[in-house]
């Protein structure tokens, strides 16, 4: 039985299931079948050999996620997640490198934003001169860009205070997640190792 007969797929899908080594690129607009042909390559890999440990199948959306932990069914060890849920999973596996203990909490946007208005209290910052809203899109924008922040300016130093409060109520807002594994991989060389040896 062939693989097209198998999961369906057409030349291209086949190609996308069938390739090995190295990266891929797939550019396919919406309901052309991008997650049946992700779900089928996984299939296919698993069949070919490859431990599902060493399998890392990462979307953008929960929706997707978890469409496609549904097709591709009860396989365990495998990761299906979203690059977020990813970040998320490295954290508690590396809580130690960035002062936080394995069940540190994920503060959501509001949160974050009641944590920035507490922050720019103690920084004797107020809200009529300083709009909370733009300087949380500030530190937003400082951490999703990957920039480091210029202590010298009122920005800057309200950036580290609501870092540090962060630390003190072991979280991480949502920018974290995926803003500290990237820069934990730039700077701690074993620990990048470590997962690109883990997934393959």
């Amino acid at each position: 039985m062939t693989l097209k007969n198998k999961f369906g797929l057409n030349a291209k899908q086949l190609e996308a299931v069938n390739h090995k080594d190295g990266p891929i690129l797939i550019a396919a607009g919406a309901g052309s079948g991008k997650t049946k042909t992700l779900t089928s390559r996984i299939a296919n890999l698993i069949e070919l050999g490859v431990g599902p440990e060493n399998i890392l199948a990462i979307t953008f959306t929960n929706k997707a996620a978890k469409e496609m932990k549904n097709r591709i069914g009860n396989i365990e060890n495998i990761f299906v997640g979203t690059f977020h849920s990813f970040g998320a999973k490295v954290l508690r596996q590396e809580h130690l490198y960035l002062q936080r203990t394995a069940n540190f909490t994920i503060f959501d946007e509001d949160d974050s934003l009641s944590l920035l208005k507490q922050a720019m209290k103690n920084l004797n910052l107020s809200k009529d001169k300083h709009n909370p809203l733009v300087l949380k899109s500030y530190i937003s924008k400082i951490k999703s860009e990957l920039l480091d922040s210029d202590k010298s300016t009122v920005e800057g130093a309200l950036f580290e205070e609501y870092e540090n409060f962060l630390k003190r109520n072991n979280a991480f807002d949502f920018d974290d997640l995926i803003e500290k594994p990237i820069k934990l991989f730039n700077s701690e060389k074993k620990i990048l190792k470590k997962y690109q040896d883990q997934y393959h």
